[in-house]
């Protein structure tokens, strides 16, 4: 009973960092931007070298990836096999597990995190303490609130909640049926003007700085108390003429772009190479590429690693593929892997002729 109650905390944790996580990040959806992150609770039906895949309570299969940031509870990978529940936090495109919880094989979800959804909120009563929520596969729920609803994002209470605001919920189900809310993160998202660049002025003193995007257009941004900034940057102060940059901003009440949030650092050639993959090492995200010289390169993966022809993510790559890979060095000196092009070789087709047949030799005469 006490491991099944460390457990049932264990999932209400994870479940309240998924949806918390939702919160309507204004982050420009840059390449290898992360996306919202997932929860989710199900048995596993395959495992593979990258990963394995989950049918969830909704008899969805949802595939994971895993690799050397996968945190696991109750368990190791090697734990994980056909038939055994799992409850799995993930970010990214591709779901890349970040935590892996392993179940007993009589556990089930229940509690103030038994029924999560996310979507649009399609209606509001505030008297009746209620309201709908429209999920992206088209399904309308119904939420109750009480005194003991804890409220998150634009939300001081249901009354501030409106149409149209996207919205995570946490809620438990009681012996009517009534799905009542524990935790509801609702709010605008902002629409923002991306765009990606060179930066070619800065001034911090006056909260500034100026851009030159792929196009040749010029673009100035200011920034205030509610920039968010990534890559090399801790502030304004920090960016430097000549840095790439991505910016993600809305349009102040005077015309003017302030940044919502700013990526930015020093330029790195990427490395391309083509070649055989060798060896794979799904535990610490990597693999070997022999190149057709007989030299070996070894690249490592994360959530940003974007995958393309007979792959999909990690799990899908085979020893023996042919695969095309840019990659940029890392502050270690790794190898990491942007974007993988990969597949199974062709094999040797015979010359086709005109006809499309293979040509024969002519008789002479």
């Amino acid at each position: 009973m006490l491991k099944k109650i460390i457990l049932s905390a264990l999932i209400a944790v994870l479940a309240v960092g998924s949806v918390s996580g939702l919160a309507l990040a204004a982050a420009p959806e840059s390449e290898g931007a992360r996306k919202n992150p997932r929860f989710l609770y199900g048995e596993v039906i395959s495992v593979d070298e990258g990963g394995f895949q989950v049918m969830s309570q909704r008899g969805e299969e949802i595939s994971f990836r895993v690799n050397e940031g996968t945190r696991y509870r109750n368990g190791a990978f090697a734990d994980i096999q056909p038939g055994v529940k799992v409850a799995v936090a993930s970010r990214g495109e591709g779901h890349v597990a970040k935590v892996v919880a392993i179940l007993p094989a009589d556990f089930e979800p229940g509690g103030n995190f038994a029924i999560r959804a996310r979507g649009e909120v399609a209606a509001v009563d505030p008297g009746a303490g209620k309201f709908r929520i429209h999920e992206p596969d088209g399904k309308v729920l119904t939420f109750f609130a009480d005194e003991k609803t804890r409220y998150g994002g634009q939300l001081e209470d249901l009354s501030d909640m409106q149409v149209g605001w996207k919205a995570a919920v946490a809620a438990r189900e009681t012996e009517e049926g009534k799905a009542v809310v524990t935790l509801v993160i609702a709010g605008e998202r902002p629409e923002l003007n991306k765009m990606r660049g060179k930066v070619t002025a800065v001034d911090s003193q006056a909260g500034k700085f100026r851009i030159e995007t792929r196009e040749g257009e010029i673009a100035t941004f200011f920034v205030d108390e509610k920039t968010r900034y990534g890559g090399q940057l801790e502030n304004l102060s920090d960016m430097q003429v000549g840095w790439a940059v991505g910016v993600g901003a809305k349009e102040g009440e005077d015309g003017g772009w302030i940044a919502a949030v700013v990526l930015a650092g020093e330029p790195r050639d990427f490395i391309k190479a083509r070649g055989e993959i060798t060896a794979l090492d799904a535990g610490l995200g990597k693999f070997r590429l022999e190149k057709k010289d007989g030299s070996v390169l070894t690249f490592f993966v994360d959530e940003s690693t974007r995958y393309r022809g007979q792959a999909q993510g990690f799990g899908d790559l085979r020893v023996g593929w042919k695969a095309g890979v840019a990659a940029r060095e890392g502050d270690d000196g790794k190898l990491i892997a942007r974007l993988v092009i990969a597949g199974e070789p062709r094999e040797e087709r015979p010359p086709v002729g005109i006809w499309g047949t293979p040509p024969v030799d002519q008789p002479e005469g």
